[in-house]
């Protein structure tokens, strides 16, 4: 974040809140004494803060990743957002990150737990050196604000790092 923000708010539900922000096609955000004020010249959301107990804070330190990674690869957000929006129209718990270790990577919408449930995969790389692979994302856990990602899987540590030029996350995996 470029500006310099005094004091601190706590977000309850993440996917609420960037859900709010993306109400607004330019959103200005300030911060109030209880709220923050989101607007963008025509909207206007006062989105209340949380209790800051009731927010589980991440470490201090960055989260360690494995030097050697499971794959790297550039995911766009039309991919992302397709993905996310299948699961939802699919009814589909999960997110999954497979190679078969020919250099195809998918991104898919699947259910695990159902081996005859629908999926919908999309191609994010063709080109890509790694070894066969399945890590797993839970949908709920997919709340990113709308940008394409440089996203790094690995399963030692078990998480997903995915990177922007303005933002940056971190959302836990499991390998099947």
């Amino acid at each position: 974040v470029a500006e310099e923000i005094d004091g601190s708010a706590a977000v309850y539900d993440l996917g609420r809140f960037l859900s709010s922000v993306s109400l607004c096609d330019n959103p200005d955000i300030a911060f109030e004494k209880d709220k923050f004020v989101i607007s963008d010249g025509k909207s206007k959301i006062k989105y209340t803060f949380a209790s800051e107990n009731m927010v589980i804070s991440p470490p201090a330190q960055d989260i360690p990743l494995a030097d050697d990674p499971t794959a790297v690869v550039q995911v766009g957000w039309d991919a992302i957002q397709n993905v996310i929006r299948a699961a939802g129209i699919l009814q589909l718990p999960e997110i999954a990150f497979t190679s078969e270790g020919d250099g195809v990577i998918k991104m898919s919408a699947v259910d695990t737990k159902n081996p005859t449930a629908d999926r919908f995969d999309v191609v994010i790389s063709t080109d890509t050196d790694t070894e066969p692979f399945n890590i797993l994302i839970k949908v709920d856990n997919m709340k990113q604000l709308p940008a394409d990602y440089m996203v790094t899987l690995s399963t030692s540590p078990a998480v997903a790092h995915f990177k922007s030029p303005t933002v940056q996350y971190w959302i836990a995996t499991e390998a099947s």
